[in-house]
């Protein structure tokens, strides 16, 4: 992170390295969710893979759903935990369920025309 942080110059830099601490130390609401963004990133990319046949991944899921305390990501990874919709990416999936704000009545109305 230092090597990126001297990289950008002193402001841009630095700047860049007090966003990456905030993230780790996970104090504020904006590190929180992004803490949480990322796992649920990471999982969605373990059902992409699992979806090519990579069986390996399945453990991943227990620890993902501990991690997500936000009530709409947890929504959201349970949603697509039931892979209902193979012939849809699991990501498009994911983002539309973060653009619906985890709605999952309208999701199924959107899913039921893919």
């Amino acid at each position: 992170m230092e090597i990126i942080r001297d990289s950008y110059g002193f402001h841009n830099g630095q700047e860049i390295h007090d966003l990456w601490i905030e993230f780790e130390a996970r104090e504020t609401l904006e590190a929180k969710t992004l803490f949480q963004l990322d796992k649920l990133d990471a999982a969605v990319q373990a059902l992409e893979y699992e979806k090519k046949g990579h069986s390996s991944v399945t453990d991943f899921y227990p620890d993902t759903l501990q991690k997500l305390s936000d009530p709409t990501l947890k929504k959201i990874f349970e949603i697509l935990l039931r892979k209902e919709f193979h012939h849809v990416s699991f990501y498009k999936q994911y983002f539309l369920l973060l653009e619906l704000n985890g709605d999952e009545r309208m999701f199924y109305q959107q899913m039921q025309k893919a």
